[in-house]
Protein backbone atom coordinates (compact mmCIF):
# COMPACT_ATOMS: atom_id res chain seq x y z
CA UNK A 1 0.00 0.00 0.00
CA UNK A 2 1.33 3.41 -0.95
CA UNK A 3 0.54 6.50 1.12
CA UNK A 4 1.23 9.86 -0.49
CA UNK A 5 2.69 12.61 1.67
CA UNK A 6 -0.59 14.54 1.86
CA UNK A 7 -2.44 11.46 3.11
CA UNK A 8 0.40 10.75 5.53
CA UNK A 9 0.17 14.26 7.00
CA UNK A 10 -3.57 13.79 7.42
CA UNK A 11 -3.01 10.44 9.16
CA UNK A 12 -0.47 12.02 11.50
CA UNK A 13 -2.93 14.76 12.44
CA UNK A 14 -5.68 12.22 13.06
CA UNK A 15 -3.43 10.00 15.20
CA UNK A 16 -1.31 12.44 17.21
CA UNK A 17 -2.13 10.56 20.38
CA UNK A 18 -0.49 7.46 18.87
CA UNK A 19 2.95 9.00 18.46
CA UNK A 20 5.67 7.34 20.49
CA UNK A 21 7.34 10.70 21.10
CA UNK A 22 6.14 11.88 24.51
CA UNK A 23 7.42 15.40 23.85
CA UNK A 24 5.34 15.64 20.69
CA UNK A 25 2.29 14.45 22.59
CA UNK A 26 2.81 16.85 25.49
CA UNK A 27 3.68 19.90 23.40
CA UNK A 28 1.29 19.05 20.56
CA UNK A 29 3.91 19.83 17.91
CA UNK A 30 6.44 17.97 15.80
CA UNK A 31 9.98 17.50 17.09
CA UNK A 32 11.38 19.72 14.32
CA UNK A 33 9.37 22.62 15.75
CA UNK A 34 10.53 22.31 19.38
CA UNK A 35 12.06 25.40 20.97
CA UNK A 36 14.31 25.77 23.98
CA UNK A 37 11.31 27.14 25.88
CA UNK A 38 9.29 24.03 24.95
CA UNK A 39 11.96 21.74 26.39
CA UNK A 40 12.21 23.77 29.59
CA UNK A 41 8.42 23.77 29.98
CA UNK A 42 8.29 20.00 29.48
CA UNK A 43 11.04 19.42 32.04
CA UNK A 44 9.35 21.68 34.60
CA UNK A 45 5.86 20.26 33.99
CA UNK A 46 7.16 16.72 34.50
CA UNK A 47 9.65 17.36 37.33
CA UNK A 48 12.56 16.13 35.19
CA UNK A 49 15.87 16.75 36.93
CA UNK A 50 18.32 15.06 34.55
CA UNK A 51 19.09 16.10 30.96
CA UNK A 52 20.64 13.59 28.55
CA UNK A 53 22.43 14.48 25.32
CA UNK A 54 22.95 11.50 23.03
CA UNK A 55 25.45 11.17 20.22
CA UNK A 56 27.07 8.43 18.19
CA UNK A 57 30.61 7.73 19.40
CA UNK A 58 33.50 6.97 17.09
CA UNK A 59 32.92 3.28 17.81
CA UNK A 60 29.44 3.61 16.25
CA UNK A 61 27.65 3.10 19.57
CA UNK A 62 25.12 5.44 21.10
CA UNK A 63 26.68 7.47 23.93
CA UNK A 64 25.05 9.70 26.54
CA UNK A 65 26.17 12.85 28.35
CA UNK A 66 24.12 13.46 31.49
CA UNK A 67 23.58 16.85 33.11
CA UNK A 68 21.72 17.72 36.30
CA UNK A 69 20.83 21.42 36.02
CA UNK A 70 20.77 23.07 39.44
CA UNK A 71 18.08 25.61 38.52
CA UNK A 72 16.17 27.07 35.56
CA UNK A 73 18.97 29.50 34.68
CA UNK A 74 21.48 26.65 34.57
CA UNK A 75 19.10 24.63 32.35
CA UNK A 76 18.69 27.60 30.00
CA UNK A 77 22.49 27.98 29.83
CA UNK A 78 22.97 24.30 28.97
CA UNK A 79 20.34 24.44 26.22
CA UNK A 80 21.65 27.76 24.89
CA UNK A 81 25.43 27.45 25.16
CA UNK A 82 26.03 23.76 25.86
CA UNK A 83 28.17 22.47 28.69
CA UNK A 84 31.91 21.95 28.98
CA UNK A 85 33.10 18.37 28.62
CA UNK A 86 36.45 16.59 28.42
CA UNK A 87 36.82 15.93 24.71
CA UNK A 88 39.53 13.30 25.16
CA UNK A 89 37.01 11.07 26.92
CA UNK A 90 34.62 11.46 23.97
CA UNK A 91 37.00 11.17 21.00
CA UNK A 92 40.34 9.34 21.02
CA UNK A 93 42.01 11.71 18.54
CA UNK A 94 41.69 14.71 20.92
CA UNK A 95 44.76 15.36 23.06
CA UNK A 96 44.02 15.37 26.81
CA UNK A 97 46.07 18.57 27.26
CA UNK A 98 43.70 20.54 25.05
CA UNK A 99 40.52 18.55 25.36
CA UNK A 100 38.00 20.93 26.93
CA UNK A 101 35.03 21.20 24.58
Amino acid sequence: MYICSENFKELIEMNKELTANLLEQHLNKKAADFTRKDLITFMEDNDIELLNFRYVGEDGKLKTLNFAPTNRAHLEDILTFGERVDGSSLFSHIDAASSDL
